[in-house]
């Protein structure tokens, strides 16, 4: 029986590949992650997103701990059900982006980046968390600064009011 020859080009190019879809899946959805972080900071919409997210998965987990698992799964039920949306608005962006990428390629390209921010955000809404020890003072926590956030949104909408009556 002969073999042929190992093709290298070959083995290179799988182990690119490789290479490439790990960065994808693991090492970019922690980029997002702190690029999140760090507008949140900034962006009051992408804080409150990202504290509900995470007020719904320390609740969920809170549940467990107590045996309570009709709570726990109806916790994860939420979660699954929001990154459905973004899914959803993930797969038509990339289906506008095909469909408008034989008019003008360009907006192939649009869409497909959006397609894939959605997508990595959906995936932030199912993506593992750090337990933390005590979930009960996170959930607290999270749950200060939610309602920090309302009263700062509402003072400003009053402000606005305010001026526009006058």
């Amino acid at each position: 029986m002969e073999f042929e020859s190992l093709n290298i080009e070959n083995i290179i190019y799988g182990a690119l590949g490789s290479a490439l879809f790990a960065l994808i899946v693991f090492i970019i959805p922690k980029v997002l992650g702190f690029i999140a972080r760090v507008l949140s900071k900034y962006s009051q919409g992408i804080k409150s997103r990202r504290l509900k997210t995470l007020w719904l998965k320390y609740t969920g987990v809170e549940h467990f701990n107590k045996n309570e698992d009709l709570q726990g799964h109806a916790c994860q039920t939420g979660l699954i059900y929001s990154s459905l949306r973004e899914l959803i608005k993930g797969l038509i962006w990339i289906s506008l982006g095909l469909l408008f990428q034989s008019v003008y390629s360009m907006l192939g390209i649009i869409g497909f980046i959006g397609g894939i921010y959605y997508l990595f955000l959906a995936l932030g809404q199912v993506q593992k968390i750090e337990i933390p020890k005590n979930p009960a003072e996170a959930i607290q926590s999270i749950e200060a600064q939610l309602d920090e956030m309302e009263l700062n949104k509402s003072s400003k909408k009053d402000a606005q009011t305010a001026r526009a009556s006058s």
